[in-house]
């Protein structure tokens, strides 16, 4: 663990305990800076490159969580260990959720400390080194430096990288050994760059450049970094109410709008390709099989996407998708998140295709008695099996949320429930 310069900044207002970290950690080699107090540790973080920080919780200046929360959101490729002699359980699973190493109760033996820092050190060293299956390198290339691997699909990663302090997200194209890469593939990343620059909303994840890696000629997409985690993290924790599930749901509407008036169509709209930040706005991601309206790279009859989520018209092939496909896509999302379950299933792709075709799902409001039945009428719009029944667009379906967010006496009413015999039947 000592043989190379690791860094560790100790924060620790106790001059004993402090002496105590300090000297453990040393005599393994380890490179340390020791601080009393957490306005100094805050400095020291946004100037210094540390691998490690071990902090007391309770600090003058700063505590230790809002440290450690400066390090989750400024100095992502510093590992953290929290230490504290008042835990707090709750405080605890906070944060080591959100990405701590550790929340050691003091007393704690030098032995324990060590073991954890041994822990975190090389968690953190496996997070920088990217799957055996791709030929990413991890050295400057083009100025950047690769921090850690963020993700891995079957057909991208996506690295956290750093230039001049500023931290970015790096999407690759993925090599497998022994493979050659379709030209395709290449057309397909590349046009994921083109669609995703040409569009500015603060809802949509920013692109700043794309192109091909001088070094091997890899395509190369590099986005804004953005701090969060995906819906589906979100709606497994189950703790969001109603009112704080509807503002997510209509931003998620403002930025399929601002998408399709560019004339993109997303096709992949799921709660993995949703981040959730820490304030709870949202950024829509991962444009991989979106499509230009004028495009034609994507041959009819392809079935792209993921099968849940999608409408049923997306299953059929030579029938060509329009907007209102992300709309139903919408729905099925804002199902999952407002029940805590998806609307339809199956085994197979072939399953699942049925059922989205034919059958009906239960309303959201008999899942969950404690949601408003307006919200049967705004999911059951974006869920009509026809896209003709549906919206037509993603910007009435944000008018409807807004009114059921902020409701008045003047309020007009729902779109969706407007001329409701037209409408087939949605839910069983």
């Amino acid at each position: 663990m000592g043989a190379k310069a690791t860094r560790i900044l100790v924060v620790e207002d106790d001059p004993m305990m402090r002496e105590f970290v300090c000297e453990a950690l040393q005599l393994e080699g380890l490179d340390v800076d020791p601080v009393d107090d957490g306005l100094k540790a805050s400095r020291l973080l946004l100037t210094q490159n540390y691998d490690l920080l071990v902090t007391d919780v309770h600090l003058p200046g700063l505590s230790g969580v809002e440290l450690f929360d400066l390090v989750r959101r400024s100095c992502p490729s510093t590992a953290a260990i929290l230490l504290t002699g008042q835990p707090d359980l709750e405080e605890a699973v906070a944060t080591v959720r959100e990405g701590a190493r550790n929340y050691l109760a003091k007393p704690v033996t030098a032995s324990k400390l060590l073991d954890c820092v041994r822990d975190a050190l090389r968690k953190r060293e496996r997070e920088e080194e990217p799957p055996e299956d791709t030929t990413v390198q991890l050295t400057r290339s083009g100025g950047h430096r690769v921090v850690r691997t963020l993700g891995v699909g079957s057909i991208g990663i996506v690295l956290l990288v750093e230039k001049d302090g500023v931290f970015s997200a790096m999407k690759i194209l993925r090599r497998f050994p022994d493979q050659t890469v379709s030209p395709q593939a290449v057309l397909r990343f590349i046009q994921e760059g083109e669609i995703i620059s040409s569009l500015d909303h603060e809802g949509i994840v920013k692109v700043y450049e794309y192109g091909l890696r001088p070094a091997d000629n890899l395509p190369f997409i590099l986005m804004e970094y953005v701090e969060g985690v995906p819906l589906s993290k979100v709606i497994a924790e189950e703790e969001l109410s109603e009112s704080e599930k509807i503002p997510i749901i209509y931003e998620l509407a403002l930025a399929l709008e601002a998408v399709h008036k560019h004339g993109v169509l997303h096709r992949d709209v799921k709660p993995s390709n949703v981040l959730v930040q820490a304030d709870r706005h949202v950024k829509l991601t991962d444009f991989g099989i979106a499509r230009l309206d004028w495009s034609r790279l994507t041959v009819h009859g392809d079935v792209l996407g993921s099968p849940a989520y999608m409408a049923p018209e997306s299953f059929d092939a030579g029938h060509e998708v329009d907007r209102r496909a992300d709309l139903f896509s919408l729905g099925v999302v804002s199902y999952e998140l407002l029940t805590g379950q998806v609307p339809f299933s199956g085994k197979t792709l072939l399953s699942v295709a049925h059922v989205v075709r034919k059958r009906r799902p239960v309303a959201p409001s008999v899942v969950s008695p404690e949601l408003s039945p307006k919200l049967d009428d705004i999911l059951g719009r974006m869920l009509q099996k026809s896209p003709k029944h549906r919206y037509a667009s993603a910007g009435l379906v944000a008018e409807d949320l807004q009114r059921i967010a902020q409701p008045s006496a003047d309020d007009a009413p729902l779109h969706a429930q407007q001329h409701p015999k037209r409408f087939p039947r949605v839910w069983a």
